[in-house]
């Protein structure tokens, strides 16, 4: 397949569209009249949206009462593996090779005709070559199921479903004002009987829980993504009707299969702690903290309806090439957004919690831009956010200005969201969408597939530029 990927582009994309299929190695000669299809029709694909699921209202929030923390069921570990053994590499170098040649071999022809028929006959050596390679930088079938069986004995010490809960109790215990307790049975599961009798009124759970490998780029051997994804409930206890409910997916590091199993998966244990740390706080606040408004039927260009904070000042740069010309005042701008909530805001929410709306105030992160180095060590390629150089959380006003200068003729970025209590619950709005990207059926347009399951999320943070002092 081709992978258009391109040198100006702000994120890399996880989706590189439809590869080549192909049963064995000897059978990749044949992907020269698809590679040239591929090559003229284009084959990187539309991302999928980012969903933003209603939150708990609070009118149910206020009932909620004590709340217990059902048991967490051992996560499936069965996606634990490389992206496929030698075959499956042979092939995906092969297929790579065939679409960029093909795709060498068009500008080849622009330049001179024997040129381009050159690289056409020498397309099917270099599609030879390309998947022997593949197959010999492959992970084998037996490298794979003991790699596989080393990551599934770190799970087990890990213990996630436990881990998992005590976080979620700790979390939800200290940044909320509801009371929480644990409901322990070793089988996973409670009877109604037991939970009516433990004095829960309301149940959270956490069921469907996977850990997986999953594959961030389509090359020769894929770095793979550790990702934890699983379904929140919360019901009434004694009743399975669902309260609220949503899944969450987060994700943590960036390595090949050989490295996430080295010294006793050393990296995958670590990983794994991370990566249960966010899901615990991520839990919290999607069930409990974070608000917005339910979603139209219709599409909508109103933002309002997300219940995210829009900048004023410096000016939002939405275009890539136009990054420049968005400059602040100053190496110490003020950076302001607009007071919560908006008149439009209350009248945009049918539960009528934001008219009650008290002790407003908003956190705000401000990120340096990365270095020129595209792709990056760390996933933090140009005009990508890079290193934290702000975190403030409970600022009382719409306006910031950094207590230091910042560094002269560079570029940032930054975010804000609110925080506030209804009837004396403590709420959050979503982290600032800016106001360049739109509303699409119930999706927010600035996907990113390297930020799954983070807050905020880079393709929609606001950025300016310094003047040179």
């Amino acid at each position: 397949m081709i992978s258009n990927v391109t040198a100006y582009t702000s994120i890399r994309l996880e989706t590189f569209g439809q590869r080549l299929e192909m049963k064995r190695v000897g059978k990749l000669l044949t992907s020269l009249a698809s590679a040239a299809a591929l090559m003229l029709a284009g084959c990187a694909a539309k991302p999928p949206p980012f969903v933003v699921p209603p939150s708990l209202e609070p009118d149910i929030a206020n009932r909620l009462g004590i709340i217990g923390i059902a048991p967490v069921k051992a996560p499936e570990t069965d996606g634990l593996g490389p992206a496929g053994t030698k075959a499956d590499a042979a092939e995906r170098a092969g297929g790579n090779a065939a679409g960029g040649w093909a795709y060498g071999s068009v500008g080849a022809f622009g330049v001179h005709p024997a040129m381009g028929l050159a690289a056409v006959l020498l397309l099917p050596f270099a599609i030879v070559g390309a998947g022997v390679y593949g197959a010999i930088v492959g992970v084998s079938e037996k490298e794979a199921k003991l790699g596989a069986e080393t990551l599934r004995l770190a799970v087990a010490d890990i213990r996630p479903d436990e881990t998992l809960r005590e976080r979620v109790f700790v979390d939800a215990s200290r940044e909320t004002r509801h009371k929480f307790v644990s409901l322990n049975d070793p089988q996973g599961e409670i009877p109604v009987q037991d939970e009516i009798q433990s004095g829960a009124e309301t149940i959270l759970e956490i069921t469907e829980a996977t850990i997986a490998l999953v594959p961030i780029e389509d090359s020769t051997d894929p770095k793979l993504t550790l990702v934890l994804s699983a379904h929140l409930g919360l019901r009434r206890a004694g009743s399975e009707e669902e309260l609220y409910a949503t899944d969450l997916k987060m994700r943590e590091g960036a390595a090949g299969f050989r490295e996430w199993v080295a010294d006793d998966a050393s990296l995958f244990r670590k990983a794994l702690d991370e990566v249960l740390n966010t899901f615990a706080e991520k839990a919290v606040m999607d069930v409990f903290l974070r608000y917005s408004t339910h979603l139209p039927e219709k599409p909508t260009k109103s933002l309002h309806l997300f219940l995210v904070i829009q900048p004023v000042s410096p000016e939002h740069a939405k275009q890539f090439n136009k990054i420049f010309s968005s400059k602040s005042e100053s190496v110490r701008p003020t950076l302001r957004w607009q007071a919560f909530p908006t008149p439009a805001d209350i009248a945009a929410d049918p539960s009528g919690g934001l008219a009650r709306a008290t002790n407003v105030t908003y956190d705000l992160k401000i990120w340096r831009q990365g270095n020129f180095d595209f792709w990056g060590d760390n996933n933090s390629p140009y005009f990508f956010p890079d290193r934290i150089i702000h975190d403030v959380e409970g600022k009382p006003g719409p306006y910031f200005v950094p207590p230091e200068p910042l560094e002269p003729f560079t570029s940032y970025f930054w975010t804000v969201r609110a925080r506030f209590e209804i009837d004396g619950f403590p709420r959050l709005t979503d982290w600032m969408v800016v106001k360049g990207y739109t509303y699409n059926r119930g999706h927010f347009s600035c996907w990113n597939p390297y930020t799954i399951g983070r807050d905020p999320r880079p393709s929609c943070l606001v950025r300016f530029h310094t003047p040179a002092e």
